[in-house]
């Protein structure tokens, strides 16, 4: 079981890393013009009259670079998550059981230096540009996603505890 679970968490940390790596290299209208389809699709959605509003074009731009952010935020939770659970499956062959504040730093560690990595590969792809303010979007969604992870080790931990009580 935990050799399954070692080889689960590195192919999913190194999947969302592709995923990340994938989007990152997509040309600036490419990304521009995708990102742009999936705003207006979930506008129809929820907002299905925003294309008659006064300033629906001004409301479009905004609504896609909130879009954008999220999509940053979205993709290095799941990363930060991945990363942790990586983390703590490579720990689980220890001897000693690392702690949660050991995973969580780890974890957030790799996912900033990943975060700084993916906005200076940004630099060389035309139509885009590495940005500070990503990285600190990318950072808080990698520290989120961690953080979601200690969150459901910690409940799962204390159900298993007081089963063993029992």
């Amino acid at each position: 079981m935990k050799i399954f679970k070692l080889i689960l968490s590195v192919l999913l940390v190194c999947c969302i890393g592709y995923i990340i790596f994938g989007f990152s290299a997509s040309v600036g209208e490419e990304s521009a013009s995708f990102s742009l389809k999936i705003t207006k699709a979930v506008l129809n959605i929820f907002h299905p009259g925003w294309v008659n509003m006064p300033n629906a074009d001004e409301f479009l731009d905004t609504i896609h670079i909130v879009f954008r952010k999220i999509g940053h935020f979205s993709e290095y939770a799941a990363f930060g998550f991945s990363l942790c659970f990586m983390i703590h499956s490579i720990d689980a062959f220890s001897a000693k059981e690392s702690s949660n504040a050991y995973c969580f730093i780890a974890a957030s560690v790799l996912g900033v230096l990943y975060a700084f990595s993916d906005e200076i590969h940004q630099l060389y792809v035309p139509g885009r540009a590495g940005m500070l303010t990503d990285v600190l979007i990318d950072s808080c969604g990698v520290l989120f996603g961690a953080s979601i992870f200690i969150l459901v080790l910690t409940i799962i931990r204390k159900i298993i505890r007081k089963r063993s009580l029992k």
